[in-house]
């Protein structure tokens, strides 16, 4: 990922983490959604979807509610960024 972040023009979408066959839980993808942001920076990254395949691991809220409690010390400015403003200008809608 590092490599990947190295490159200006790239963004990240942080979407489908978890483990098949297993539960989401935010103890295992909480860490491994704040390397990644660590890694692209909150102006280069955003939340996303993948349901129905997101379901195998856990239903939306469950998936919706981690991305939230995984960022839940970032100030709203920031959290608006990953949930929202950053999709809208990268893909220009």
């Amino acid at each position: 990922m590092e490599g990947a972040a190295a490159q200006p023009d790239v963004a990240l979408k942080i979407s489908g983490p978890g483990l098949s066959g297993r539960p989401w839980r935010v103890a295992a993808n909480g860490p491994v959604i704040r390397d990644a942001l660590a890694i692209f920076g909150l102006d280069r990254a955003m939340f996303a979807s993948n349901f129905p395949a997101d379901s195998l691991v856990g239903d939306f809220d469950t998936i919706f509610s981690g991305f939230l409690a995984a960022t839940a010390t970032l100030p709203r400015s920031d959290r608006d960024r990953l949930f929202h403003d950053n999709a809208r200008r990268i893909y220009r809608l």
